[in-house]
Parts: C-alpha cells; sequence; structure tokens
C-alpha cells in the first residue's frame, strides 16, 4: 500500500508528464492484460518503475532482435490486478486537477 507522500509523489510526476505519454498508461489500465513498453530513462520508464516498487506492476527484460542479429534490450511492463484501482485513481485525479 502506497502511503499519502507516495502517491503524491506519483501525481507530482505525471503532471510534468505529457498527455501522449500518460495515454499509455491511460489505455493500459482499460487493457490491463496488455504489456507496455518504453524507451529507456524516459518519464514513463521512471513512472513504471516507481510503480513497480509499489508493487503495482510487474517488469520482464526481453530482448528485440533487429536487423544484422542486433539485440535492442528492452523492459516490459505490466498492470497488476492490485494496481488497477490506485493506478485508475491517479489518472482520475489528473483529470479531476484545475488546469489538467
Amino acid at each position: 500500500m502506497a502511503t499519502p507522500e507516495q502517491v503524491e509523489g506519483l501525481l507530482t510526476r505525471m503532471r510534468k508528464m505529457s498527455a501522449a505519454d500518460l495515454s499509455v498508461l491511460a489505455a493500459c489500465t482499460q487493457t490491463p492484460e496488455s504489456g507496455m513498453t518504453t524507451a529507456p530513462d524516459s518519464p514513463n520508464e521512471v513512472l513504471w518503475s516507481e510503480m513497480v516498487a509499489l508493487g503495482w506492476m510487474t517488469v520482464k527484460d526481453d530482448e528485440l532482435e533487429l536487423t544484422e542479429g542486433f539485440l535492442f534490450p528492452m523492459k516490459i511492463y505490466n498492470i497488476r490486478p492490485e494496481g488497477l484501482e490506485p493506478i485508475s485513481n491517479l489518472l482520475a485525479a489528473l483529470q479531476n486537477k484545475p488546469g489538467n
């Protein structure tokens, strides 16, 4: 369970993110069985890693094989059932905030 301070920290981070970044998370709450991936060190990866630490998401390492045998390392994030409600609540809080 996240503390009020952790929730506020996530909201602060999310307020600084683009609508496009947040749309990926919002879409995944509608299809929680789907996985998400993003570029290393992106705002999404930082946010989702914090959600993994809270037990709201899982992450697994994978590789995407590109041309000439080049492997691109990536992480796949999934929302855990127990993370669906708190993540949805964060997204709703962003929508209810004046100026968003």
